[in-house]
């Protein structure tokens, strides 16, 4: 979401079986292939602080790297949460590990 070409794309992933554990690589080819096909400079993720902190893992596992913080960002169950936010360049995405 909140696609700009060739710049940024907003990621996001559900796995609908809730597990993570194994599937950093399989993350990893997808951020490959849309930079590859869709020229894009950078991904950018937001995870509202009422997630699992097992997301915030497998976000940095994958590469993510922690660029902010928004405050009162989303609202869950009434609740107001911060939200972090994380981005990975092209450059940065580690084909090897």
């Amino acid at each position: 979401t909140e696609i700009e070409p060739r710049l940024d794309a907003q990621v996001h992933y559900s796995f609908f079986d809730r597990r993570q554990k194994g599937r950093t690589d399989l993350a990893r080819a997808m951020l490959h292939h849309a930079f590859e096909k869709y020229g894009f400079r950078r991904f950018s993720v937001e995870v509202p602080l009422f997630v699992s902190s097992m997301t915030t893992k497998f976000i940095t596992e994958v590469g993510f790297r922690r660029e902010g913080r928004k405050r009162s960002k989303a609202v869950y169950k009434g609740q107001w949460f911060d939200v972090l936010c994380y981005g990975l360049l092209r450059e940065e995405l580690d084909y090897g590990r």
